[in-house]
């Protein structure tokens, strides 16, 4: 056996603990975040019981249709929420493999979130705004010039804040993106080193 031979055996060896030592912690700090995300949900579900007050204060035909679409777009949200979160909570076995693997399919399923987010969030605020419309109308808010001015600067303010909001979501998926490249790659030097 040559020395380089040894020598590159030692220092893999000894850069093995550092590597699964971070990955460790890191997936006990994503299960941390994980468990803090699911209260994410509380402020639509706010917003959904604050609609159906209005709704059950003033029963008409529209707000009682707005107060059940953001219950309906509440629901889809949790539901999705939970079955995408469904066995990654921990790793299989107490393995570098299985915390591995585990970080890799927390990744995929973060792209997915931000899938389902870019899908839902333009429906959400169309609804929002349509339901903000059909409001201000019911209520003869928009027989002025005044009416439309404030409907359209709520409509370009709200607009603003979902684009400024899926724009910072499109830099962390492709922080994402990244972090799953470089544990792909991990796993493959891992499965290399390991024949």
């Amino acid at each position: 056996m040559k020395d380089d031979e040894l020598e590159g055996w030692r220092r893999e060896w000894q850069a093995q603990p550092a590597v699964t030592m971070e990955l460790i912690r890191r997936v006990e700090r994503e299960t941390v975040t994980m468990r803090w995300d699911r209260f994410l949900l509380l402020a639509p579900a706010a917003v959904a019981l604050g609609t159906t007050v209005i709704a059950a204060l003033n029963p008409r035909i529209d707000a009682i249709v707005f107060a059940a679409g953001m219950w309906i777009f509440m629901a889809a949200s949790w539901r999705f929420l939970v079955q995408n979160r469904k066995g990654i909570w921990g790793p299989s076995s107490e393995t570098t493999a299985a915390y591995l693997e585990l970080s890799i399919e927390r990744c995929r399923r973060k792209l997915k979130d931000f899938r389902f987010g870019r899908v839902l969030s333009p429906f959400i605020t169309a609804f929002v705004l349509a339901g903000v419309w059909q409001g201000m109308a019911s209520q003869g808010r928009l027989e002025s010039a005044e009416g439309y001015w404030i409907l359209g600067a709520a409509s370009l303010f709200t607009i603003g804040v979902v684009a400024f909001a899926i724009s910072a979501q499109n830099q962390k998926r492709k922080q994402t993106e990244a972090e799953l490249e470089y544990l792909l790659d991990l796993q493959r030097q891992l499965k290399e080193g390991g024949r």
